[in-house]
């Protein structure tokens, strides 16, 4: 009964909350997975091929999904872009869905007695950040769950089961490289324990790997290794180190601030105690041996972002379920709360200026927009209308401005009599302001002046 409510209510959560977390987390999720495939449907007028497009290192995989999503909706008429993106986040939330119960089903089988069974199935179905993570268009979030599809079934121990596993571990690869981190320890348990199913595993990976080199070529008109590209731009040249170097103690420190209020240190205690504990339980020994090589690399490396580890955070939940720690009741009640204080906040946009973008598309009548400075603005060509030109204006004359900071609004309210159409903060929540925190904010403004 508790299974049957919680998937309920996780279903219904996965649902609801791409309609609501519109944008995007990173901007990788927009310009380089719904952006290719926009630019494939020909909805992108004079589309701006970036550095990563000129170097052939990303994958045309995730893209060439979403491009078939869109298709019979493009078929249909519809070319609304805030419409084509919904859509894929919803079916990028639901295929997680699916991916996450299908989790469930294989960390019963492999641990059996050794889960708690209830915090298994609250953590990994209603935890906010892997709901958050599930509504996003992004290389992680897919390949995270084709990989469970993997390893689900690699477990049914069928070679027609086996080729299909390969099949994923291929699609895997290729929507993110850095998967191949995960799929080693994947392949040499296949080799351990399944070895008379490895050929067809072999097969499949194999048969996918073309596949996709195929739907490259289909990207970038010509043959492109991408994987190849990606090694060499990012780690032998490395450009990768080019956006930033972190310390040794970034991860530890973003999961305990971005995991709040308690996810890192939930997690933190377990893995404590599952190390202090190393003889106890040989399967969760075998589950940390095997994330291992994918946190060791990510640490190596000077460029880090906390989004890069999200393919470890599911079976880091499944540690957390384990009957050992169970056993601190208080806490995983504390963490299993404040959660739920947390989910309303997905309702909201993750990216607040896709507002304005959505209001700009609707208003129809504004056919001029203006700006305060040479500062670019609304740069994602694809939520723009074509008819609609966007100019800097040099006395603050009568129009419709666009303004991205409180200070620069204040300033032509105090020329013009402008009445605001909408900004990425309600009203009311720009009345308290409180210490002044407007000033700090980057604040978008649509408003009307006289």
């Amino acid at each position: 009964m508790l299974e049957k409510r919680v998937l309920g209510v996780s279903l219904l959560l996965h649902l609801l909350i791409p309609l609501f977390s519109i944008g995007f987390l990173h901007p990788d999720e927009q310009y380089y997975a719904l952006d290719y495939a926009f630019f494939k449907h020909n909805l992108i007028s004079n589309y701006q091929f970036t550095w990563e497009y000129h170097e052939q290192i990303r994958p045309w995989s995730l893209p060439f999904l979403f491009y078939i999503i869109m298709a019979p909706l493009k078929f249909l008429g519809i070319q609304n872009p805030f419409i084509l993106a919904l859509i894929c986040r919803v079916v990028s939330s639901l295929f997680a869905f699916l991916g996450i119960y299908s989790l469930i089903q294989i960390s019963r089988k492999i641990f059996s007695s050794k889960l708690n069974d209830k915090n298994l199935i609250i953590f990994l179905g209603l935890s906010w950040p892997l709901l958050l993570m599930h509504a996003r268009t992004s290389s992680e979030n897919w390949a995270s769950m084709t990989f469970i599809f993997a390893i689900t079934f690699l477990l049914k121990e069928k070679k027609w089961a086996s080729f299909f596993s390969g099949l994923l571990v291929g699609l895997t690869f290729f929507l993110r490289f850095q998967m191949a981190l995960l799929i080693g320890p994947l392949l040499i348990f296949a080799f351990i324990k399944y070895r008379k199913l490895l050929w067809p595993l072999i097969l499949g990976v194999m048969i996918s790997c073309a596949v996709m080199i195929c739907v490259d070529f289909w990207g970038y008109g010509e043959l492109a290794i991408t994987p190849w590209n990606y090694f060499r731009v990012n780690l032998i040249e490395g450009k990768v180190n080019h956006f930033g170097i972190s310390p040794w103690y970034y991860y530890f420190k973003k999961a305990l601030l971005k995991l709040i209020p308690f996810w890192g240190i939930g997690i933190f205690w377990c893995l404590k105690d599952e190390l202090i504990n190393w003889k106890e339980n040989k399967k969760f020994k075998y589950l940390l041996l095997s994330l291992l090589p994918f946190f060791a690399i990510h640490q190596i490396i000077g460029h880090k972002e906390l989004r890069f580890l999200f393919p470890l955070l599911p079976f880091l939940l499944i540690i957390m379920a384990s009957e050992k720690a169970a056993r601190y009741q208080k806490w995983t009640k504390v963490i299993i709360g404040t959660n739920a204080l947390v989910i309303p906040f997905l309702f909201f946009p993750i990216y607040k200026p896709m507002l304005i973008y959505q209001d700009l598309w609707q208003k129809k009548e504004i056919k001029t927009l203006y700006k305060m400075n040479d500062n670019k603005i609304l740069e994602m060509d694809v939520y723009k209308r074509s008819d609609m030109e966007i100019e800097k204006h040099q006395d603050f004359g009568p129009g419709h401005y666009l303004t991205q900071n409180i200070t620069d609004f204040e300033l032509l309210n105090k020329k013009r009599q402008c009445q605001i159409i909408s900004s990425t903060y309600p009203r009311w929540m720009m009345a308290f302001n409180y210490f002044n925190w407007l000033k700090r904010s980057s604040v978008w403004i649509l408003s009307n002046c006289r």
